[in-house]
């Protein structure tokens, strides 16, 4: 029996059951629906953090704030690239800083998956080498490119990572440390201003999703795109979109054939389509997602992509503690 059925098992046992003579426990009551929407403004410049259980976003950033996001757990060592700018990394052969001053070469890019399965991280184990990495730190929300950096990874010391970089041009390079700090997934870095760590994510147990662009990978197009969606905490929530019923018939009693997943890019970005002849986006109301957070279940679908001012980057949604 898997955590997520036996969950349900144990609440509608506490809904229905009582032993003979006893006073029966008050049905359970859902929570109220509420509509929210979220802006990204329409060049989708904006990272937010929403929390389920409060009706609230917790923060929001740009999406240009950062760079690289550093593991906080204890025996945490993986780094990620900052998917919202399309980064893409290589590892070189080089160990010399100065051997590198340019991305052209025969290299192979990488990128991290939209999963966010941290065995399938562009970086990689870094802790068994000492090459030197390229980092192309993707573009802002116009477009424009923001150049590359020549990097090495050099330990992880007391919850303190250890980093040396510079511009792809530079020979002289910058040593700094980015410290783990426990209460959030990952510690965020940025090149820009010389290097410097910064506490973007609130606190892992105070939101549920992030809304955000995040590179995707098309398999049978071989080519990567920027996308625009819902990613969920990879700490305390898991989720899954019900196929069968319609919004307003999921209750909890309705979930226990639903296999819940770990996967981040639940519900993702294809709950909406781009109709080119209309010129305008189609939400599909008819898909339904499930979150499992640390506060219980909720049911969650969008009902647009635009504001009253007809502005795009702005998910409708609303959803339903169960």
């Amino acid at each position: 029996m898997s955590k997520v059925h036996l969950i349900l098992l144990l609440l509608v046992l506490g809904i229905c059951g009582c032993m003979k003579d006893e006073i029966p426990a008050p049905p359970h009551v859902a929570g109220d629906i509420e509509t929210t929407q979220i802006s990204l403004r329409a060049d989708y410049r904006y990272q937010i953090y929403f929390d389920l259980s409060s009706n609230q976003m917790i923060s929001q950033n740009l999406k240009t704030d950062w760079d690289l996001g550093f593991e906080c757990i204890d025996e945490g060592w993986h780094i990620k690239l900052n998917g919202a700018k399309a980064m893409k990394v290589t590892l070189t052969n080089e160990t010399n800083f100065a051997n590198i001053d340019d991305t052209t070469g025969d290299y192979i890019w990488k990128w991290d998956m939209e999963s966010g399965n941290l065995d399938s991280t562009a970086i990689g184990d870094w802790r068994d080498h000492n090459n030197i990495y390229i980092i192309q730190r993707g573009y802002n929300e116009k477009g424009k490119y923001l150049g590359a950096i020549k990097i090495r990874f050099i330990s992880l010391f007391e919850n303190k990572y250890i980093i040396e970089f510079s511009d792809i041009k530079d020979a002289s390079t910058t040593i700094d440390t980015v410290s783990k700090l426990k209460d959030i997934n990952y510690m965020s870095y940025s090149f820009d201003d010389g290097g410097k760590e910064i506490v973007l994510e609130p606190n892992k147990k105070d939101w549920d999703l992030l809304f955000s662009q995040y590179t995707t990978y098309f398999k049978e197009e071989d080519v990567t795109y920027l996308v625009t969606g819902v990613l969920q905490n990879p700490t305390g929530t898991s989720g899954t979109e019900d196929k069968i019923h319609e919004f307003k018939e999921i209750t909890l009693e309705s979930m226990t054939d639903l296999e819940f997943s770990d996967r981040i890019d639940n519900p993702g970005y294809d709950w909406k389509t781009y109709n080119f002849d209309q010129g305008e986006y189609l939400v599909d109301v008819d898909r339904n997602y499930i979150f499992l957070t640390n506060e219980g279940f909720y049911k969650l679908r969008f009902i647009d992509y635009v504001d009253n001012q007809g502005e795009r980057g702005a998910p409708l949604f609303e959803y339903q503690k169960l």
